[in-house]
């Protein structure tokens, strides 16, 4: 509820540092909620009292693929993990790879799209940009990734 939140928020800004040498942290909280946990994926799953992760990954090349080109990849998160519905702080970790990979997306189409003479098809190297979703949940967006480049 909303008044949970704000508590929880008051107490968290009384945490902040304000220059003293007090020890850290000077708030806690103890959470006493019924949680559906069933020990293990295994039983949850079983049980069907869980949800499986989900999330897609994002993949981008600039040409289409060539047999016997190695690729070069880019790859970043693009998520993040809350304790809390409408409190994910990590949601803004990932924002500055994300940034940069938004860039190297921009410069390389530039290239890409004003290259008069084809040379950006005839490099020995393909361009492939991703995005992982999962990476805070055991890696499963980078293990599903790997999964379908050994697929095809």
């Amino acid at each position: 509820s909303d008044s949970q939140k704000d508590l929880v928020t008051e107490y968290a800004n009384k945490n902040l540092f304000q220059g003293s040498l007090k020890p850290y942290p000077l708030w806690g909280a103890q959470i006493q909620a019924f949680m559906n946990a069933a020990g293990d994926t295994e039983t949850c799953i079983r049980r069907n009292t869980c949800d499986p992760i989900r999330g897609r990954n994002i993949h981008v090349n600039f040409v289409p693929r060539s047999e016997g080109k190695e690729i070069i990849l880019f790859i970043t998160k693009a998520d993040a993990t809350a304790f809390f519905k409408d409190m994910s702080y990590g949601g803004e970790a990932s924002g500055g790879s994300l940034a940069v990979l938004l860039g190297i997306i921009k410069s390389l189409s530039q290239v890409r799209d004003n290259d008069q003479n084809n040379d950006f098809n005839q490099l020995s190297a393909e361009f492939m940009v991703t995005f992982l979703q999962g990476e805070s949940f055991d890696y499963s967006g980078s293990q599903r990734f790997a999964y379908d480049l050994r697929r095809g």
